[in-house]
């Protein structure tokens, strides 16, 4: 049996730094669990009552906070296993792999060492805390 994320896989009481709407999707993701449901983005802009990019918005700075929401071709879960939590992972190491590709053919260079030490300094510098930042 794999080990739970974040001590617990969905925590028994909700992270303060998330907001209103953001809570929200939590009661919402739980609720789908018990009942055994799927959860998709157009199912939550209705719920809350906004936009499609509203909602993306909501999820990433929830899993920004440390959440462990998931966003899968089936929609958003909350997620149970150290398992699931690694192919969140990887879907999103991936999805970066093939925008920075499209990005240099875009720009219609190369990469080169030169161009990942860059690249690995402005992911270092946005990996820090905004108060180291500042």
């Amino acid at each position: 049996m794999s080990k739970p994320v974040f001590g617990t896989a969905v925590r028994k009481t909700v992270d303060p730094r998330l907001s209103a709407p953001e809570k929200k999707i939590i009661a919402i993701l739980r609720q789908a669990r018990q009942e055994n449901s799927r959860v998709n983005v157009k199912s939550l802009m209705r719920q809350l009552g906004t936009s499609d990019h509203q909602v993306r918005f909501y999820v990433q700075s929830m899993q920004d906070k440390g959440a462990p929401v998931c966003t899968t071709a089936h929609g958003v879960e909350l997620a149970e296993t150290a398992e699931q939590m690694a192919a969140q992972f990887e879907r999103m190491q991936q999805h970066a792999i093939g925008e920075l590709a499209r990005a240099y053919k875009i720009k219609g260079s190369r990469l080169t060492e030169r161009s990942f030490g860059q690249i690995r300094a402005k992911m270092e510098r946005a990996m820090e805390p905004a108060e180291i930042r500042a």
